[in-house]
């Protein structure tokens, strides 16, 4: 193998590496997300509670259900006016 091929292969084989080892940065995102815990007015909280969020520009309604904790998480809701 001639000092060319080796240089071609090795920078072939650290170009690979590199590209490997990047970590791709995330997009970005346009929608949101609303996450919190459901409580009553003495602040215990309400398991297994039906969450709404209602766009008022477009009235995409968005529904989730509180976990045993009292929290919930509406993911993917795109912004309003």
């Amino acid at each position: 193998m001639t000092l060319t091929n080796r240089k071609v292969i090795s920078h072939f084989f650290l170009t690979v590496i590199l590209l490997l080892s990047v970590r791709l940065a995330p997009a970005q995102e346009s929608r949101g997300q609303l996450l919190g815990r459901v409580t009553d007015a003495s602040g215990s909280v309400i398991a297994k509670a039906a969450v709404r969020a209602v766009n008022t520009a477009t009235s995409v309604e968005t529904t989730a259900a509180a976990n045993e904790t009292g929290d919930y998480l509406l993911p993917f809701l795109m912004p309003g006016a």
